[in-house]
């Protein structure tokens, strides 16, 4: 029942992007992706969970796939020369780490050696965007939809690598019993707002008429 509420909550911005039509906008279309390839992957989380399928290779497979959308998609929407140099090499760094766990550990294995870099590069260029677009936009950033996809970023993926984080340091031995349990209502408890944040950018967004 947890997995089709989220599922639910998960489709709300995909079913909001195409009823405004929000990827025929050069800018926005690459996060429709983002949302449209998260939600897919859901499905396939759950189908592969309910029988019982290794499903760790969609995983690593996703994280490479989430870090060059959401890459490119900054990379259209920061034109400083500056930050697009920084966004390649850190793309570029990120590709370097994620074949390497491929080939040391293999598409069938998890682990937080790229985890770790995909949430925090989100974070860094995300928060660099942010503070850029909010210095030089005229007028109401609140009713930009990429104000409102950035924040929902942010939140989505600042909240698990901090929760992620202190977990592992304050118990890197042996996790507490309530652990899972707690961990999963943040969790969960994030992540809906991080899609409520998506859904605000499609119902800002007004298609421009030709």
């Amino acid at each position: 029942m947890e997995e089709l509420i989220y599922s639910l909550v998960c489709l709300v911005p995909v079913v909001l992007s195409i009823w405004k039509k929000a990827y025929l906008n050069n800018k926005l279309a690459p996060f429709v992706l983002f949302i449209v390839q998260s939600f897919l992957v859901e499905m396939a989380m759950i189908f592969t969970s309910i029988n019982g399928i290794n499903n760790h290779w969609l995983v690593n497979w996703t994280l490479l796939v989430e870090v060059f959308i959401l890459g490119y998609m900054f990379f259209v929407w920061n034109d400083s020369r500056y930050y697009r140099y920084a966004l390649i090499a850190s793309l570029g760094a990120f590709f370097l780490i994620w074949l390497y766990q491929v080939l040391s550990f293999g598409l069938g294995q998890m682990s937080s050696l790229t985890l770790v870099p995909e949430h925090f590069f989100v974070v860094v260029f995300t928060g660099l965007f942010l503070l850029r677009f909010i210095r030089l936009t005229d007028g109401a950033p609140l009713r930009d939809s990429q104000f409102w996809i950035a924040s929902g970023l942010l939140v989505f993926f600042s909240s698990d690598l901090i929760i992620s984080s202190a977990v592992e340091m304050l118990y890197s031995a042996k996790k507490p019993s309530w652990y899972d349990d707690y961990y999963n209502i943040l969790s969960l408890g994030f992540n809906y707002l991080s899609y409520l944040l998506y859904s605000v950018a499609f119902t800002w967004y007004t298609p421009k008429k030709n």
